[in-house]
């Protein structure tokens, strides 16, 4: 792992700031590009598969711990890759704005994925994602909206 999850950083990617997660390892789709830090979840078009998450994604999201490049041999096919999910309610990740506008009145609210590895603040469709804490207009913590503990709302679509 290039980033242990233990080390806040200034990427856009997530970083896990509180909580217990669990490293496990699964298959990931063939021809996939993807960086460390990126949002996956189950292949909803390949069983027993994980894929890099978008805007149509609902639940059982991991962050991957390894970077997927295009030019590595084994990018055409399947390949076992390492996972970090959360194993306890309320873990919360380190994230940079993508787009919207974020202020502190923000915090409590539900927000969506824009693609792997960015949220939009200012759209509530799926409500991926729980917003936790405001730190500035560009950096955030959340909650998977499915790993909120008891206590906090939950959405209402899936």
């Amino acid at each position: 792992m290039a980033n242990p999850v233990e080390n806040v950083n200034d990427v856009s990617n997530f970083v896990r700031v509180k909580g217990i997660t669990e490293i496990v390892e699964v298959t990931l789709s063939a021809s996939v590009a993807i960086a460390e830090g990126w949002i996956v979840y189950p292949n909803p078009g390949a069983a027993g598969q994980y894929t890099k998450a978008d805007t149509t994604a609902w639940n059982n999201f991991g962050v991957i711990r390894q970077t997927i490049a295009a030019t590595d041999a084994d990018y055409a096919s399947t390949k076992v890759v390492k996972i970090e999910v959360p194993r306890g309610n309320n873990v919360e990740w380190l994230f940079t704005v993508g787009s919207g506008t974020f202020t502190a009145a923000d915090e409590g609210k539900y927000a969506d994925l824009l693609t792997e590895v960015t949220i939009a603040v200012d759209v509530q469709t799926k409500k991926q994602v729980f917003i936790t804490k405001y730190i500035s207009a560009t950096r955030w913590k959340l909650i998977f909206a499915w790993n909120t503990g008891a206590g906090l709302a939950l959405p209402v679509t899936s």
